[in-house]
């Protein structure tokens, strides 16, 4: 709805993928936990120690002092490292427009609400019951926390995110897009303009 200034990470998970490829695995880390942030470094200088602070500020911060994605992933990398002892691969930044545009691709995502919703902040409303989210409905469902059906808590609102994306998995799997390449590269080519990613997920075909 306009310019403003900065840049805010809205959702952060740690993705693993078995060596076999037979399993993935996905943990959410709530954007409000306050933790200790160490030092990073970014295209345009350091970023200082923070203590007690809110996890999505390491993106937040890293953008400000370095002015690139580059630069917030670089200290959300750090800080996902240090609280986790585990040493992450690679990385993938996706913004609204490219989730919106991958469920868009796939036809949408199928369902299931227990009570309807109504979240005139996320201009989002969900009547309960089994239906298929376009791109917008999705996303005014990730990112909805305030209104009707739901409780204002990051943790519940991770739930629902965690729901979209298996939900994604499983039409994507449905479709056969893995074996359709074609359609697999339709779906890639939705979100591409809309995502940055490291070096091990650079091209279509690594992705």
């Amino acid at each position: 709805g306009g310019e403003d200034g900065g840049m805010r990470s809205d959702t952060t998970i740690v993705m693993h993928i078995s060596a076999d490829r037979s399993r993935v695995e996905l943990v959410s880390i709530p954007r409000d936990s306050l933790v200790d942030l160490p030092a990073c470094e970014t295209t345009q200088g350091t970023v200082e120690a923070r203590d007690d602070a809110m996890f999505n500020n390491a993106f937040a911060d890293g953008w400000d002092t370095g002015g690139d994605i580059e630069s917030a992933v670089s200290c959300t990398r750090s800080a996902v490292e240090s609280l986790t002892n585990v040493r992450m691969d690679g990385f993938m930044v996706v913004d609204f427009t490219g989730f919106e545009k991958m469920v868009d691709a796939i036809g949408g995502v199928p369902l299931y609400l227990d009570s309807e919703i109504n979240s005139p902040m996320a201009d989002l409303y969900l009547p309960a019951g089994q239906q298929t989210l376009n791109g917008q409905q999705a996303l005014g469902l990730a990112r909805a926390r305030k209104g009707e059906g739901l409780d204002g808590s990051d943790l519940k609102r991770i739930d629902r995110q965690q729901d979209l994306l298996n939900a994604m998995a499983s039409t994507v799997l449905s479709k056969n897009l893995l074996t359709d390449t074609p359609a697999l590269i339709q779906f890639l080519n939705s979100a591409t303009s809309s995502l940055t990613v490291s070096n091990e997920f650079s091209s279509i075909t690594d992705l």
